[in-house]
């Protein structure tokens, strides 16, 4: 296969399809559109296992070529980025070093503006292998609609070698030394972490928790407190509820169902013995004119109880 173009097409079909259109999208639009014409012919070059091995072989020299040439050490900036502080110390990196502990140099910013240029299934994988503490800031700092995209790889099987791995920490790195190390604070980041855990399984987000828990126990605790809302009683299992009911004197518990659904009394009624059901409903009937402020206080400690409850469930 000596076409410069039919190797070029062979190899970004062998990257498969979302790695390959992020490549195309890279390149010139004639170079594009030629590759794109070639991928799509009757007559797409898929090669015999010897010639797609011959390519793969010549790819792997490129990229230890394109490696070894990129000289001692990384800047942080770019030259001409006009918003670099340069007030801020310049972090070199031996581009020979272990990716994974140059990235914990780099802060969550710049990850998550090297990421936002990577396909979801590959951001996934970075972030797997990274500390989940470290994945959870990380995805904190995502904007919304690339953040949904990657959370739901999280949670799928990825089989990737480690030569592999390390070419990606590799590229995300490189990217990352050219972000500001200082991101811009749209929103409150205990909530967004929040955010981020509530859209993560529950086994994987308790492991989260535990590890910010051990490294941060500030931000674990306000984290925790917003990590859950009076209506998430309506995905809890029994076990759960039932649980959460001995933490919570009744008036709370009556206040607080003064102002939530049907579906969430039917809920807590459902997890009560006939002779505490007896007893909630007669307190309900004196809960009238109730202020808002009240109300929502109550959910907020009910809240802030079923997390904690859930967190010490096994």
């Amino acid at each position: 296969m000596d076409n410069p173009t039919d190797r070029a097409a062979l190899v970004l079909d062998l990257l498969g399809g979302d790695v390959a259109e992020d490549i195309l999208s890279r390149l010139k639009p004639e170079q594009a559109e030629r590759l794109r014409r070639r991928l799509a012919g009757p007559s797409a070059p898929t090669g015999n296992r010897r010639s797609r091995t011959a390519v793969l072989e010549d790819f792997n020299r490129f990229l230890r070529f394109v490696e070894q040439q990129a000289g001692p050490s990384l800047s942080l900036y770019s030259e001409d980025d006009p918003s670099a502080d340069r007030r801020e110390p310049i972090i070199s990196i031996d581009p020979n070093a272990d990716p994974a502990e140059a990235l914990e140099q780099v802060t969550e910013f710049q990850v998550a503006g090297a990421l936002e240029q990577e396909p979801p299934r590959a951001a996934a994988l970075l972030l797997s292998v990274l500390p989940p503490r470290r994945s959870a800031d990380i995805l904190a700092h995502l904007p919304a609609e690339i953040r949904n995209k990657i959370v739901p790889e999280l949670g799928r099987e990825h089989a990737a070698s480690p030569p592999v791995i390390d070419r990606l920490m590799r590229t995300v790195l490189k990217r990352a030394l050219t972000v500001p190390a200082k991101g811009i604070e749209r929103v409150d980041r205990v909530q967004r972490l929040a955010d981020v855990l509530r859209a993560v399984a529950r086994p994987q987000r308790r492991q989260m928790m535990q590890t910010l828990e051990e490294n941060d126990p500030d931000t674990s605790a306000a984290v925790l407190e917003k990590l859950y809302v009076f209506d998430d009683l309506l995905t809890a299992n029994g076990r759960l509820v039932q649980k959460l009911l001995t933490e919570i004197d009744g008036t709370t518990l009556a206040t607080a169902l003064a102002g939530g659904s049907e579906e969430v009394r039917e809920k807590i009624f459902g997890n009560m013995s006939k002779r505490a059901q007896l007893s909630l409903r007669e307190e309900l009937e004196f809960q009238n004119n109730i202020p808002a402020s009240q109300i929502e206080a109550a959910q907020n400690e009910i809240a802030k109880a079923l997390a904690r409850a859930d967190q010490e469930e096994e």
